[in-house]
């Protein structure tokens, strides 16, 4: 039987899940909520520059507006 991933691990296997099926395609986030997570856990993949190209997190509603 599989053992759940630890919460710490979990992202970073779901960051590693995305890189693997972007099939030389990148990928940029917009964060809000989640504080940055999405883009640390994408970021912590090996060699995450080549698909990665960065993110912006950003919380209050003018910034959201000026920049996304």
């Amino acid at each position: 039987m599989n053992e759940a991933p630890s919460t710490d691990e979990a992202p970073h296997q779901g960051a590693e899940s995305v890189a693997e099926r972007l099939h030389g395609r990148s990928v940029a986030v917009a964060e809000s909520c989640t504080a940055g997570r999405v883009s640390a856990a994408l970021a912590s993949v090996e060699l995450a520059s080549q698909f990665f190209c960065g993110a912006i997190t950003a919380y209050q509603e003018q910034v959201k507006r000026t920049l996304l």
